[in-house]
């Protein structure tokens, strides 16, 4: 789920929970790309940001229900700009799903693991993007379509 600091991270989650039957999800994602959303974050300090996402990942914890696991998506550069590597959430959101994009801003499409940098409490993430945006037909009909980023997992249990 995207989440913005222009509204109260407590709302946000729980206008998305009550908007989604519990049933069709395990885990809840907070998106958080502050360069890919201008003005949707603003001025704030790294510890500001990190009681907000706290804060929203708290909250999936509270409404979800149990077997419900939150979690967070961005990288390790923009978590270390924007959150300060001070901030360790994953005692609250346990999942880390991550990408790593190139110099040419380019997702690596790399399937392992090897590019990762631990951050916000990480070590060892469960979720990878390695493209972006790609079109998909939904009920074989070329007029249903998504946007979905393919994902590369390795969880280990």
């Amino acid at each position: 789920m995207e989440i913005c600091r222009n509204s109260d991270p407590v709302s946000q989650v729980t206008d998305f929970i009550n908007g989604i039957n519990p049933s069709y999800y395990d885990a809840l994602l907070i998106k958080f790309e502050p360069n890919n959303t201008p003005g949707c974050w603003g001025v704030y300090t790294p510890a500001e940001h990190c009681a907000f996402l706290t804060q929203a990942a708290n909250t999936v914890t509270q409404l979800a229900g149990p077997g419900t696991t939150p979690g967070i998506f961005t990288t390790d550069n923009i978590w270390n700009e924007f959150v300060g590597s001070s901030c360790d959430i994953f005692s609250v959101a346990p999942i880390i799903w991550y990408a790593t994009y190139g110099s040419n801003g380019q997702v690596d499409s790399t399937q392992s693991f090897d590019d990762f940098v631990p951050f916000g409490g990480y070590t060892v993430p469960q979720i990878k993007q390695i493209a972006g945006n790609k079109t998909v037909t939904l009920c074989n009909n070329p007029l249903w379509h998504a946007y979905i980023d393919e994902l590369w997992t390795n969880i280990v249990t």
